[in-house]
């Protein structure tokens, strides 16, 4: 009798893991347009991002199509609705809670570029307050950040294709944003880097894939487990290499 019990029970606790994993037929997988990490091009979705979640999808045997939307719609369902997925999403402390949290998937250099006529080589923090604009991405993760730090020049953008014309336009004095992103929206649009410069380096940013919380923890667990491994195999370097690397 004894033995049966000890059997049963480790049904139950194998059982467990997949019943998490069937569950995820249910998530909403969500993105944005943001080259070079995620973006449609003619009628497919490309780049890191798409990659990496596709690639957890089939390992994990929970495929699901991929929505590509703009970022405050989609951050505002993750942050209200159950079983919705967004990436990438920077994680910052002012969001630890609000969401659950499967990476990071990457980290990027954030700067302040200005353009390469602007008189000062290097600015303080203080000193980016009070140029007469800043261009930051509408609802992303550094308007939240200057807001909070008192900036009250923010130029917020949701079109990712016309910021550097924004600023080379004269339309912002500064234009936060990653060297990974500059350097492929520069190629794509035929501009030379000599046009922008770097005047202020902010932190690191490290980039995740965000679940609502009222998605089940056990899901939330097995991605991340699955992300791990494709770091300990090498399937994330190789990610990494095939789209970012210059």
């Amino acid at each position: 009798m004894l033995s049966l019990v000890r059997f049963f029970a480790g049904v139950i606790l194998i059982a467990l893991p997949w019943s998490g994993l069937r569950a995820s037929d249910d998530l909403t997988i969500m993105t944005e347009d943001f080259p070079p990490f995620n973006y449609v091009e003619g009628n497919s979705l490309k780049g890191m991002g798409p990659e990496v979640v596709r690639t957890l999808m089939q390992r994990l045997e929970a495929e699901r199509p991929i929505k590509v939307m703009g970022w405050k719609h989609a951050y505002d369902l993750t942050l209200n609705e159950p079983n919705m997925v967004l990436f990438s999403m920077v994680r910052t402390a002012e969001r630890e809670g609000s969401f659950q949290w499967v990476g990071p998937i990457l980290s990027v250099r954030e700067y302040f570029y200005t353009s390469s006529l602007y008189e000062q080589d290097a600015i303080t923090r203080e000193q980016a307050k009070a140029v007469r604009g800043i261009l930051v991405q509408d609802g992303g993760a550094h308007f939240q950040l200057l807001s909070s730090e008192g900036f009250t020049n923010l130029l917020p953008y949701s079109n990712v294709d016309k910021h550097l014309q924004m600023l080379l336009s004269g339309r912002g004095t500064l234009l936060l944003l990653n060297d990974l992103t500059v350097a492929h929206q520069m190629r794509h649009q035929g501009l030379s880097l000599d046009l922008i410069k770097p005047v202020l380096k902010l932190e690191q940013s490290d980039h995740y894939i965000a679940f609502s919380n009222g998605t089940a923890p056990e899901i939330v667990a097995a991605w991340q487990a699955e992300l791990d491994a494709m770091r300990v195999d090498g399937t994330l370097q190789t990610i990494e290499a095939e789209y970012l690397t210059n």
